[in-house]
Formats: structure tokens, sequence, C-alpha cells
């Protein structure tokens, strides 16, 4: 009921400001205890050449029942394709080949959380568009195209988690949280200093 008001407010306020009606959300979950892996998939092609129903086939091919218990996808970043030999393909459709292949992270979170986060923006009468997990969100935002092609690993220390993301060739390939946070950090520099909690925040 908490969450679901200050999602009620935040919305309130952004529709003002902005003039629009506010019909979705993204929402970008911080913790959840997220589990994150890399997986292929592959597919005999029917035609020769690659089309975007064959990638779609090929994405759909995703094998759900091999996560952890209480566990549901958040969301899948695609690493590279492969035809036949070939591997390190951006984009394969229009070529030509037998046997397609993905490489792809699949971020997951727990089922329980993710069903109360999509509660409370029902309740407001958002739909949930899509989770995304926040050190790919951080990612996103603070790093270069360069940094992410180069390789990077992004911390984003929050009032009680942390959350990690590592981007390499720009892709995401890992993502964790942990449940330590800049709370925690002003709480041990009260403690060490015997100073005012408020004081130590600053």
């Amino acid at each position: 009921d908490a969450l679901s008001t200050a999602i009620g407010k935040t919305v309130q306020s952004s529709e003002r400001e902005a003039g629009i009606s506010i019909q979705s959300a993204t929402v970008v979950v911080p913790g959840g205890k997220p589990v994150s892996g890399i997986h292929k998939q592959s597919l005999t092609l029917s035609d020769a050449v690659v089309r975007r129903r064959d990638i779609d086939r090929l994405m759909a091919r995703d094998d759900a029942t091999a996560l952890p218990s209480g566990y549901q996808p958040m969301h899948l970043q695609t690493l590279q394709y492969g035809l036949d030999e070939v591997r390190g393909i951006a984009d394969p459709r229009g070529m030509r080949g037998t046997l397609l292949s993905v490489d792809y992270t699949k971020v997951c979170g727990l089922r329980t959380s993710l069903a109360n986060f999509r509660e409370a923006l029902a309740l407001n009468h958002l739909e949930t568009e899509r989770f995304l997990h926040a050190g790919y969100a951080s990612g996103i935002a603070c790093l270069t195209h360069e940094e992410r092609d180069l390789g990077s690993v992004i911390i984003d220390m929050g009032g009680g988690t942390t959350s990690i993301a590592i981007f390499m060739e720009g892709k995401l390939v890992y993502v964790d949280t942990i449940t330590i946070g800049g709370h925690h950090v002003t709480t041990d520099i009260a403690r060490v200093l015997a100073t005012p909690v408020g004081d130590a925040e600053r």
C-alpha cells in the first residue's frame, strides 16, 4: 500500500509537470536477488536466407524451465549471432546459412518481488512495460558507448542496496545486487566518529 501510494503521488506530479497522461511504466529494480547468466540457442533454418521471423523463433526457444525456483525472466540482452561456423554477427538478416545460433544474457528476478511491483502499478491504473535491473539502467545512463564497448563495471550504490553491472563489447554480460548501501556507510561513520546520523550523512 505504501509503495502504491508513493507511485500514485509521483505519477500525478509528473503528469501535471509534463502535461501528459502516463499509461505504462518501465520498472528499474535494484534488489530482488537477481540472477544473470549467458545462454545459447540454435535453430535449423527452413529457408536458406535468415529472416526476421527466424530470429523471433530463435529467441522464443529460450528455456524458461531452466530458471531457479521462484524466478522469472526480466530481460534478455543479445550478445552475438552465429551462422554455421561464422560467429560474432551483429545482425544476420539477409545472410545465407543452415544453422542460426544466438548468445544472450538473461536477467531474472524473484517472481514475488516483480509481482508486487506490478500490482502496485496496477492499483494506479498503470501497465508494467518491462523490468530492468538497476545496474543495467545505470550503465546505459552513465557510461558512454565507447566505455561499454571497451568493457566496464558500473557500481550503483543506493540507500539499502548496491547494484553491479558488467558490460563488454557494448553489451550487458552480468548483473548482481548486494544488500549493502549508502545507509550502511552513513551508520558506520556515525558510530566510528560518534556523530549524529544527520552529520554523518553530510
